[in-house]
Formats: structure tokens, C-alpha cells, sequence
């Protein structure tokens, strides 16, 4: 099922019915409101807001995955973006250090250098 148009809260509602239900495999979501906050009004207090939005929402979705992963489920989840923002916060495109780091989330060691 793809599923777009979505507010990034919807997407998370259904997201968490999908987890819940038991029957899906894989899982592919995109919270995009801080993607736009950062393209409308930069960094600031918007975007800040989007991410702690996003934050809450990543937290309900782990509390789902964390219900199958207890019925003895083995679950990887990955959080990331797909790119930095220049140092405004307003933009993305070039190749500046800021614009090319990403961050990569699991909730599982993906690397023995760095399970500890």
C-alpha cells in the first residue's frame, strides 16, 4: 500500500495501525513537516517546533514497534534524513559539510565498533 498527501500526524496514526495490526513486513515512512518548516522559515522556533512534533510521533511509533518486538518479534527500525541544511537552516543542495551530514538513528547496533 503507498499512501501520500497525508499530514505527517496522519501518517503516523495509520503508521502505528499498521504496526499494530500485525501484518505488515515493512515499513516506510516520511515525516515531512520539518522539511518544510526548515524550507519556509528557516531554523527558528517553527522548525524547532516540527521537530519536537516529529520527535512525539517517532516516540509513538517506537511504542508500537516495541509492542510487536515484546510477542517476540525482531524488529530494526531506522531514522534518518536524507540530508543536512546550510547553516541558516533555510536551504539544501550544495556540497558544504553541513549540507552533506545526516544522522542515522537504529534501535539496534548497527556495527561492533560501535555497539558499546
Amino acid at each position: 500500500m503507498v499512501l501520500n498527501g497525508l499530514s505527517d500526524a496522519d501518517f503516523t496514526v495509520h503508521a502505528i495501525e499498521e504496526i499494530s495490526s500485525g501484518h505488515v513486513d515493512f515499513l516506510f515512512l516520511h515525516l515531512d513537516d520539518p522539511y518544510g518548516a526548515g524550507h519556509s522559515s528557516c531554523f527558528g522556533d517553527r522548525y524547532n517546533e516540527s521537530i519536537q512534533t516529529s520527535d512525539t510521533q517517532l516516540c509513538e511509533l517506537l511504542d508500537a514497534v516495541d509492542s510487536r518486538i515484546a510477542s517476540r518479534e525482531e524488529w530494526l527500525v531506522l531514522v534518518t534524513t536524507d540530508h543536512g541544511r546550510d547553516t541558516l537552516g533555510c536551504d539544501h543542495g550544495l556540497q558544504t559539510v553541513n549540507e552533506k551530514t545526516i544522522f542515522i538513528g537504529s534501535n539496534q547496533p548497527l556495527n561492533s565498533e560501535h555497539s558499546d
